[in-house]
């Protein structure tokens, strides 16, 4: 039997639904593998920048909040906690992407430029590390 024209468009759109659903799966992996290196990248004593790396959705304008450190420490005492709790807070928030969403990732912190490694580069290579590994 035949396919009729409405066939065709009940498979064209589900095949639109899957590219749609894939490509935001790969939005979410490209987006830890960057919160990661710039979390890694991040000079931590007392752990404030490094828990100040945020991601949002949907959000034009980055938050301008700066949030208190996750644990507070100095000379890096903390990073291994703080780098587990921000990394947990970014993957909630990942975890919720719809296909629709946009993913933002921010830093407000005030000297976050002074501590700065080259969080845009780092933030690219590995973004297209992780597109071209799937």
């Amino acid at each position: 039997m035949g396919k009729t024209l409405a066939d065709l468009a009940l498979g064209l759109e589900r095949r639109v639904q899957d590219v749609e659903k894939n490509a935001s799966e790969l939005a979410v992996k490209v987006a830890d593998g960057v919160i990661q290196s710039v979390m890694l990248a991040t000079r931590v004593d007392t752990s404030n920048a490094l828990s100040n790396w945020q991601v949002k959705l949907n959000d034009r304008i980055p938050s301008t909040a700066e949030i208190s450190p996750h644990f507070l420490g100095s000379k890096g005492s903390t990073t291994s906690a703080s780098f587990g709790a921000a990394h947990r807070e970014a993957m909630t928030v990942l975890r919720g992407k719809k296909p629709s969403d946009t993913i933002f990732i921010s830093n407000v912190t005030p000297y976050i430029g002074k501590i700065d490694p080259g969080f845009t580069d780092i933030a690219r290579l590995k973004a297209q590390l992780v597109m071209k590994n799937g």
